[in-house]
């Protein structure tokens, strides 16, 4: 039971603009550390962000953005665990954020690879390639 008191209660719009503020900021500092290829410290911010946002009931968007950066740096960091991290980062941004569809279904098949789910892998490719045609370079 620990911190669950922390979901379930409510926050005035102070306290979560405040927690948006601070989301802000770690995912800022996920940026920063991404961008110089710091995949460990981008992953822990952006970690942090996303717990901010999701305990406060940020905004749905803010998540889906946070969501995004965190899947690409998880799979750069490429820890034992990191793919299927990014995977369920990719199924809640496929659920839940229409406009970032393409990326995510290529970074979804990357995670399926890296996961050696090879007949999940060629059966979301050969979904990807009837709804957006062939001439879509898929990864590799």
């Amino acid at each position: 039971a620990g911190n669950t008191w922390r979901l379930r209660r409510s926050f005035t719009a102070r306290e979560r603009a405040q927690y948006e503020r601070l989301a802000h900021e770690r995912q800022m500092k996920g940026e920063a550390a991404g961008s110089r290829q710091s995949w460990t410290e981008a992953v822990r911010h952006y970690t942090a962000a996303l717990g901010l946002l999701e305990g406060c009931g940020g905004d749905l968007a803010d998540i889906c953005d946070v969501r995004m950066h965190r899947s690409r740096a998880l799979l750069r960091r490429d820890w034992t665990a990191d793919a299927q991290i990014a995977l369920w980062d990719c199924e809640f941004l496929l659920q839940n954020c229409t406009e970032v569809r393409t990326n995510v279904e290529l970074r979804r098949i990357k995670c399926l690879k890296k996961l050696r789910l090879f007949q999940a892998a060629a059966n979301a490719c050969a979904d990807f390639r009837e709804r957006r045609g062939s001439g879509e370079r898929l990864p590799k």
